[in-house]
């Protein structure tokens, strides 16, 4: 397990809750997924945020590759 940093990493979700975050591992244009930089069990510091909703989440998560899921 190591910290991680990358520039221009993002992803979009449907999960909702409390738990891991299911990432759809689909990069707009210009951005990265997760899996291309992160190994299994990376740990970054993440930005959650609603699309159109005042909601946001700042933190410290870690990768999981097999979902591919953030933790």
């Amino acid at each position: 397990m190591s910290n991680a940093l990358f520039d221009r990493v993002k992803d979009t979700t449907v999960s909702t809750g409390t738990g891991n975050l299911t990432l759809a591992n689909s990069a707009p244009s210009t951005f990265r997924t997760f899996g291309s930089v992160y190994a299994n069990n990376d740990q970054f510091f993440y930005c959650v945020e609603h699309q159109s909703a005042n909601e946001w989440e700042v933190g410290r998560g870690l990768y999981v590759s097999a979902t591919p899921a953030l933790s």
